[in-house]
């Protein structure tokens, strides 16, 4: 079956991500979705088990969904946060902030997963600024990590085996050090993670699966660590 004149049209003027162009696979079209599934042009199904990259995890053309983005596009799609604000954004934030823990109780919506991590670090470095700390301009990251495509996050990804080292030298250099698990004592609470690593000199906060903890916050569940 041939392919859709959409996609021959567009292959030229669109940039892939995640892919050498000249090199990779064909892009497969889909034209509808159901649930789990993409439907293809030629009839095929198949099963998405990356939900495109975790933002359908409800699943495809849920009815909730789809009725709730329906209703508000009607009655108005999109309002800047700056000097306004509207219903949805606060009832979300309100609902959220219920559901986490000790006096967290702020939300800062973003929309993507790389946005919401170079926000933290950006909040982070900005709550010793405010406080008038200098110097305090580095984060603490972990090998094997990986927080994002953005130009900061980029620079908290492992620095050797992610698919950022390209890159290295364009960013400034965070500190990046080795986990390793510490087996404790049966009825002494979960196994603590350590971090082995050189001078710490400048480092600011921890960076550990899409986290920011600040000094004295870190909890075992939260896979923060202690400097070895």
């Amino acid at each position: 079956m041939s392919e859709p004149a959409w996609l021959s049209q567009g292959r030229d003027h669109l940039w892939r991500p995640y892919c050498q162009m000249k090199t990779a696979n064909p892009a497969l079209p889909v034209v509808a979705t159901r649930g789990s599934r993409l439907v293809l042009a030629d009839g095929r199904e198949l099963v998405d088990g990356l939900a495109s990259w975790w933002t359908a995890c409800h699943g495809y053309n849920h009815p909730h969904i789809a009725a709730a983005v329906r209703e508000q596009l009607e009655r108005m799609p999109h309002v800047m946060f700056g000097g306004l604000s509207h219903e949805p954004a606060n009832r979300l934030a309100t609902r959220l902030a219920a559901l986490l823990p000790g006096d967290l109780n702020h939300v800062f919506l973003a929309e993507s997963g790389s946005v919401s991590v170079e926000i933290a670090m950006k909040m982070a470095l900005q709550f010793h600024i405010n406080r008038g700390v200098k110097g305090r301009t580095r984060f603490l990251a972990f090998r094997g990590g990986y927080h994002g495509d953005t130009l900061a996050t980029m620079t908290v990804c492992d620095p050797d085996e992610g698919m950022h080292s390209l890159f290295d030298g364009v960013m400034p250099r965070q500190q990046v050090g080795q986990m390793v698990h510490v087996v404790v004592a049966e009825g002494q609470g979960a196994g603590r993670r350590q971090l082995r690593s050189g001078p710490q000199t400048g480092v600011r906060q921890f960076i550990d699966q899409d986290q920011v903890v600040g000094p004295g916050q870190g909890r075992d569940d939260a896979g923060v660590g202690e400097i070895a």
